[in-house]
């Protein structure tokens, strides 16, 4: 087929039904720069403590106290190439905590991550450590011990050293199992397998929460994924304008990370994107709402997504060729300085061809510095020459000699007993400081705000013993039963959040009982919820205990539901055999009818909201794609419907849609947000709209177990509410109910959408109350523009018929008729 229009869409003939519009692909390799990625390294350590432990103390260990003797001793011993290496991988190791970094390494200190000049200093530091050690076991520090504290204080200076070494690096090696880093190990080979079989790796894949495994798994198998661990080679502009590091990892990155993370799963097909293994089940809600079903869990735990009707990669990919000096560059020169290293080393060591091994100590310093390094070696020399003569034997360097007579003269005085006491108390106060200080932290029970923040931390990070330690012991019930109580309570709060942030306010306090108002940020894959609560505490000698929440007590009066339903499921007709067997699995779409679609502005933002209805009698999973063009017919704008359409359709059944086109910029630090975005920039007009309505059969989240009931519009200070109960008539959880309010013009036409989830999960025969603040609608305006639709890659036939729907009429003197309620929910186990 030819192409007829700029973008690559080709029409097929009519005769050809139930055919989606065919795409001719073009790809091209972004050259956008990386916004930079935050990462703690580059952080100010004195300020974020933690920070400063992983990428700077640990590291360091003892050696930190090892390090003023290295520099030292390193310019004493003519080893000061040596010691400024030291002195400046430390000085670059600190990150932010000193503008000599960011000087230093200009551009690249946001690219790079400088826990790597830390590495190398503790690497370099070693040979000058063991110089330490020899000194303090029978040197001039060992000397000086025994001359202020005697043969006892040598000995323990050298045995404290020793077992702190010993300790670090046992600390050192076991810190993650204290606190974790990286998600358990992962079996790559079931995922790997299931990538070789029925031709997947013809898609791409995505992984979420496999940490630096991530790695591993792509080199494990052929096929290719949207993210990567190595972030400096990013082509997608999707990845290159957003500050997050892996996609896998989105959470940790709070709002942006998800609002990254849902640009490749709300547009799939942009990126041949079919496959998501997930690790983790905070990403569940997101993946379920923007239409990917559940395949199930794998044999090593992780759980497959598939979106369906994504077309495969095409069979070639676009590559960058490296010229081929940069490949002999990369080919030779590393080897090549280490060989040259080693040269440099045996020359040294052996001396001239035909010279004695022995040689003047002088003569081989200058002979290996060279360059613009003479002029300072030349100045030492200078210093040296000046020095008057000590009695010293002649040496080549007497600046170095004089300075260690110095040293060892000063160790040599015997000093006083009062000032070895005054030393010895020094000692011991700065050995004990840190001890006290920990002991008068733990000492005191903490306030009741302290006391609430750490509960609610605890129930974070699902420290139950900690959190019911915090109850007070009088109202509290036993630990098994306050358990049992923590586990009905299910939905996105209780199951899939995390909590971003807390402030706490005192509002009342006497000698025995507290008040405190605690205002709680959960953020959620779907959304983000501000909480406040207000939290009764006790003082029981001494300690502040929080009262208990009340639990729900009541039990549906019928123990046994039954419900009849309808239940599909999808054969397939493949062969047992070798070769390919997918053209015998093809299905028939199902027949898709757009119901009406409108070009409407909300704001300046151009938006496409409809109705679409499946007039099939198989259940349809639907993807709806919206385009905007210019005057000259090019594509200026395209988006999927996300998060604001029901995914499958059973038979007969509708749903409206809403398409909001987002911008992605590359080289542009945009902050995507869940419950925004970022609208794209049009700078031309739109002189045409299009929908694209395709579907495939599908027999996964079919569920359909709720009801609404006594709803009612009700006027606040802040706008119009809408209430009400839904009642859960199904057999299964509704984890996370969702309301999809649909606004509806006279004509029954869909103005707008909005999307409305539950905190808390309705258990089977069981309601929960609801609350939605509506949209403002004032500044909405219908475009005179007609929408083309096209369904399954035709133009239906007019008058189609379709169900009639339950509305609900809207007060007088609001922008719309009536609204609409559509409920659905994510189950938590399985399609």
């Amino acid at each position: 087929l030819e192409t007829t229009k700029p973008d690559g869409i080709c029409k097929v003939p009519s005769s050809w039904p139930k055919i989606y519009n065919c795409y001719v692909k073009t790809s091209v390799l972004s050259q956008a720069p990386q916004i930079p990625i935050p990462h703690g390294s580059r952080e100010n350590f004195l300020e974020d403590a933690n920070i400063g432990l992983v990428f700077f103390l640990i590291p360091w260990g003892l050696m930190l106290l090892v390090l003023p003797y290295a520099l030292v001793r390193g310019v004493l011993d003519g080893k000061w190439p040596l010691a400024a290496s030291i002195l400046l991988l430390f000085v670059l190791g600190t990150g932010g905590t000193t503008p000599v970094p960011r000087v230093l390494l200009g551009q690249a200190f946001d690219v790079l991550t400088l826990d790597r000049f830390t590495f190398w200093a503790t690497m370099l530091v070693l040979p000058l450590g063991g110089m330490f050690v020899r000194s303090l076991e029978k040197g001039s520090i060992n000397a000086w011990l025994r001359a202020t504290g005697g043969p006892m204080l040598a000995r323990a200076a050298m045995t404290g050293f020793v077992v702190g070494i010993a300790v670090m690096a046992l600390f050192s090696a076991t810190l993650a199992q204290h606190r974790t880093f990286q998600p358990q190990r992962i079996d790559p080979d079931p995922i790997v397998a299931f990538i070789e079989k029925d031709q997947h790796e013809r898609w791409r894949f995505l992984t979420l929460g496999f940490g630096d495994q991530v790695a591993w798994l792509s080199a494990q198998t052929d096929a290719t994924q949207v993210d990567g661990n190595y972030h400096s080679v990013r082509r997608l502009p999707e990845l290159t304008s957003t500050s997050v590091e892996r996609l896998e990892g989105a959470k940790y990155r709070g709002i942006s990370g998800l609002g990254s993370l849902q640009q490749f799963l709300e547009v799939p097909e942009k990126y041949n994107l079919k496959f998501v293994f997930s690790n983790d089940e905070f990403y569940d809600p997101l993946l379920h709402f923007v239409g990917w079903q559940r395949l199930g869990p794998l044999e090593n735990g992780i759980v497959v997504w598939e979106r369906a009707d994504i077309p495969p990669l095409p069979a070639e990919l676009p590559s960058r060729e490296v010229p081929p000096w940069q490949r002999l560059m990369w080919g030779l020169v590393p080897p090549g300085a280490v060989l040259a290293a080693l040269a440099m080393l045996s020359w040294n060591l052996a001396g001239r061809p035909g010279s004695p091994r022995s040689f003047s100590p002088r003569t081989a310093d200058r002979r290996i510095i060279v360059g613009p390094l003479q002029w300072l070696d030349r100045l030492l020399w200078r210093i040296a020459d000046t020095l008057p003569d000590t009695g010293l034997p002649r040496s080549p360097d007497r600046l170095r000699a004089r300075l260690l007579d110095r040293l060892q003269t000063t160790a040599r005085r015997r000093p006083s007993r009062r000032r070895r006491a005054l030393r010895l108390a020094l000692i011991a106060a700065c050995l004990l400081v840190v001890p006290l200080r920990s002991w008068s932290a733990t000492q005191g029970s903490p306030d009741p705000t302290d006391q609430v923040e750490a509960y609610f931390d605890d129930l974070d990070y699902r420290r139950w013993t900690d959190a019911y330690d915090r109850l007070d012991p009088q109202t509290s019930p036993d630990r098994e039963l306050w358990r049992l109580q923590r586990s009905v309570e299910g939905g996105v709060l209780a199951s899939y959040a995390k909590l971003d942030g807390i402030e706490t306010e005192l509002v009342s306090a006497d000698a025995d009982r507290a008040v405190v108002r605690a205002s709680l940020r959960y953020l959620t894959a779907i959304d983000w919820y501000p909480i406040e609560r207000e939290v009764v505490l006790h003082n029981r000698g001494g300690t502040w205990f929080i009262e208990p929440d009340e639990t729900e007590l009541t039990i549906p009066p019928d123990q046994l539901v039954r419900r009849a339903d309808v239940d599909y499921v999808i054969q397939g007709r493949r062969r047992v055999t070798s070769g390919t067997t997918e053209l015998t699995d093809v299905q028939d779409r199902p027949e898709l009818y757009v119901r009406s679609a409108d070009l409407v502005e909300i704001d300046g933002l151009p938006v496409l909201v409809g109705e679409v209805v499946n007039l099939d009698v198989d259940p349809g999973d639907l993807t709806l794609t919206g385009v905007l063009r210019n005057g000259d017919g090019d594509i200026i704008a395209r988006y999927n419907a996300t998060e604001h359409v029901i995914r499958t359709v059973r038979p007969r059944e509708s749903t409206p849609f809403r398409i909001m086109f987002e911008e992605v910029a590359a080289g542009t630090d945009l902050d995507f947000d869940p419950l925004d975005f970022t609208p794209v920039q049009l700078d031309e007009a739109v002189a045409a709209a299009e929908v694209y309505a395709k579907g495939v059969v599908t027999t996964g989240g079919l569920s359909r177990g709720l009801g609404v009931n006594d709803v009612r519009f009700v006027e606040t200070a802040a706008g119009m509410t809408l209430e009400g109960s839904l009642r859960n008539d199904g057999v299964d959880e509704a984890v996370i109910p969702r309301i999809l309010v649909s606004f509806l013009d006279a004509d029954d036409r869909v103005l707008w959408t909005q999307n409305h989830y539950l905190s808390t999960s309705i258990r089977s025969q069981r309601s929960g109350e609801f609350t939605i603040e509506l949209d403002d609608l004032s500044t909405l305006r219908i475009d005179d523009l007609a929408v083309d639709v096209f369904h399954n890659g035709i133009v239906p036939a007019e008058g189609a018929l379709a169900p009639a729907r339950r509305l609900i009429p809207a007060p007088d003197g609001l922008p719309y008729d009536a609204i609409r309620l559509d409920l659905s929910a994510f189950l938590g186990v399985g399609p």
